[in-house]
C-alpha cells in the first residue's frame, strides 16, 4: 500500500486499525488516529507554521488511542489497514 492510500484511510476515518510486523518479528494490532480533535491537547503536535513533506518517509507516525501515546511503524511492515491486506 502506498503512503497516499494510507493517508486517505486516516483522512476518511477517525480511528484506523493497522496490523504490522514489529522489529522483533511479532505482529501488532493498533487502533490509531491522526485527527487532532481525537488527540489529547497536551499530546498534539506543536504548530511551527511550516509544513513538512513526509511523502518519502518510510516511517508512519500515528497516535495510539488505546495506549494514549504516539507510535510509529514502517510502511513496508504493514500487513493490513482497516481490514484490507496490503
Amino acid at each position: 500500500m502506498e503512503r497516499k492510500a494510507i493517508d486517505m484511510e486516516f483522512k476518511d476515518n477517525e480511528i484506523v486499525t493497522v496490523i504490522f510486523t514489529k522489529k522483533d518479528g511479532s505482529k501488532r494490532v493498533m487502533r490509531c488516529t491522526k485527527k487532532p480533535e481525537l488527540i489529547p491537547e497536551e499530546s498534539r503536535p506543536k504548530e511551527t507554521g511550516e509544513e513538512k513533506d513526509y511523502s518519502n518517509d518510510p516511517v508512519y507516525k500515528v497516535f495510539d488511542v488505546e495506549a494514549n501515546g504516539w507510535r510509529c511503524f514502517t510502511i513496508d511492515k504493514l500487513i493490513s489497514v482497516n481490514g484490507v491486506n496490503v
